[in-house]
């Protein structure tokens, strides 16, 4: 072997060696990250009885004249005054919901009252989900395969090659196969990421 040709061989081997040991491993991917908002309305139910209460009194309007009919029954108006007749009546309120008053009246006066509110007050609620997806773990790989190789004129190289790829995404590869008609060839490629 020449002398050209083992500084050759000794240069590719040097290269070779630190690009597969010594190197800096590619940039490490980073995560993705996916956020996702929803908002929601929520209806809250509210079931509300406000306190009893007696209604004050504001104003008395008399009239002038009272027509009296021929013909009384003064005991059932006693009985229609001191009677106690119950009023309901139902307000609402919007889209929200209802209020629900009784009155009760005697004596030509309100003496009692009583509401109950029933209502869903709107309240909006807020979900963030936030998703984090890693990257895949590299791992190494192994790969076999064909080598083939020629000029213009004749085919002069063929034979199995087996390559291996780390966890830095290097490559190494090998290939034994015939060269020629009588020869028996090896090579060996080493490969790094550029992009």
């Amino acid at each position: 072997m020449k002398l050209k040709d083992m500084i050759i061989a000794g240069l590719v081997i040097f290269i070779g060696v630190y690009i597969l040991f010594f190197s800096p491993d590619p940039e490490p991917q980073e995560p993705i990250i996916t956020t996702v908002t929803e908002i929601d309305t929520v209806f809250t139910e509210v079931l509300k009885e406000v306190p009893k209460y007696v209604p004050k009194y504001i104003d008395r309007v008399v009239r002038d004249t009272v027509e009296m009919p021929l013909d009384v029954d003064t005991l059932a108006i006693i009985e229609d005054y001191f009677a106690r007749y119950i009023y309901s009546d139902t307000l609402k309120v919007d889209s929200l919901g209802f209020g629900y008053i009784t009155d009760t009246v005697t004596e030509n006066k309100i003496v009692e009252r009583s509401v109950v509110w029933d209502y869903r007050i709107p309240s909006i609620r807020e979900t963030i989900t936030t998703t984090i997806q890693l990257p895949p773990k590299r791992k190494r790989e192994f790969y076999i395969g064909l080598m083939a190789g020629g000029t213009q004129t004749d085919f002069s190289y063929f034979g199995p090659s087996i390559g291996f790829k780390t966890k830095s995404s290097k490559m190494l590869t090998a290939t034994y196969g015939v060269v020629g008609a009588d020869k028996v060839g090896v090579s060996v490629g080493l490969y790094s990421k550029l992009f």
